[in-house]
C-alpha cells in the first residue's frame, strides 16, 4: 500500500475524530485495501504534538492498518491496545525505553499486567 495512501486514509479518519487517548498516546487508524495483514507502528515523537485537550500534548502514536475486508480483526486489535496502552506502567515507561528490545519487553509485561 502506497504511503501517501496510508497517510489520506489515516488523516481522514483523524478528521472525524481525534484517536487520543489521554496519557499522552493517540492511536491513528485505518482499514486500508489492498493491505493483506494488520501492521502496528509504535512512534515516539522527537517534540509533543499538542492534543485535542487542553493542556495536554501528544508524545506516542500508536498507528494500526488493518485490511479494509476485515473489520472485526481491527475493532479486535484496537480494542486490545487500547486497554493495554491505558496502563500508568506502560505510559511511564514508554517515554524512557531507549532499545527496541526494551520497548517489546515493556509492552509485553504491561499486556500481562492488563490480562492478569
Amino acid at each position: 500500500v502506497p504511503l501517501d495512501e496510508i497517510i489520506e486514509q489515516v488523516a481522514a479518519r483523524e478528521k472525524v475524530v481525534s484517536s487520543y487517548t489521554g496519557r499522552r498516546l493517540a492511536i491513528p487508524h485505518a482499514r486500508l485495501p489492498g493491505l493483506t495483514q494488520p501492521l502496528v507502528v509504535l512512534a515516539r515523537l522527537s517534540a509533543p504534538m499538542p492534543a485535542p485537550v487542553r493542556d495536554e500534548s501528544i508524545m506516542l502514536l500508536l498507528i494500526l492498518l488493518t485490511p479494509s475486508n476485515a473489520p472485526r480483526i481491527h475493532q479486535i486489535l484496537l480494542s486490545h491496545i487500547a486497554g493495554i496502552f491505558s496502563s500508568e506502567f506502560l505510559e511511564d515507561r514508554l517515554c524512557r525505553v531507549s532499545s527496541s528490545t526494551e520497548l517489546h519487553k515493556t509492552i509485553c509485561t504491561a499486556e500481562q499486567i492488563v490480562l492478569a
